[in-house]
């Protein structure tokens, strides 16, 4: 019975921990999705996995169409294609990398970045 109770305790505990994780996760996604910054992560091969607001307001694409290119089909700048490739598989969890590109939207005009690689 002891254990059964103990049992009962920890499920609650973890339960209610979980809920609060959900919590903090949403209030995190809404921060990301809202941040006046283009927030896109992406794989090691330029694969984009997620996007925000911002990034779509500025290129002029959907959440699914920029989810479905990598940053090599909107990054102009050579030198950054060439860093993404050479430099982006070297850097080590929890660096940081800040260059300076040019992003071209979905309707040809073209706006310089200041991009700043986290690796997660």
């Amino acid at each position: 019975m002891y254990a059964a109770r103990y049992e009962n305790r920890f499920s609650e505990r973890l339960l209610s921990e979980l809920e609060s994780l959900r919590i903090n996760e949403a209030r995190l996604r809404t921060l990301i999705e809202n941040a006046p910054d283009e927030f896109y992560p992406y794989d090691m091969k330029g694969r984009i996995m997620d996007v925000n607001n911002s990034i779509c307001d500025t290129l002029g694409y959907t959440q699914s169409e920029l989810e479905s290119k990598t940053v090599f089909d909107f990054e102009t700048s050579s030198l950054v294609k060439k860093l993404i490739k050479t430099v982006w598989p070297s850097l080590e969890t929890g660096a940081s990398y800040t260059i300076s590109g040019t992003h071209i939207c979905k309707n040809g005009r073209a706006y310089p970045v200041e991009i700043i690689w986290y690796v997660l």
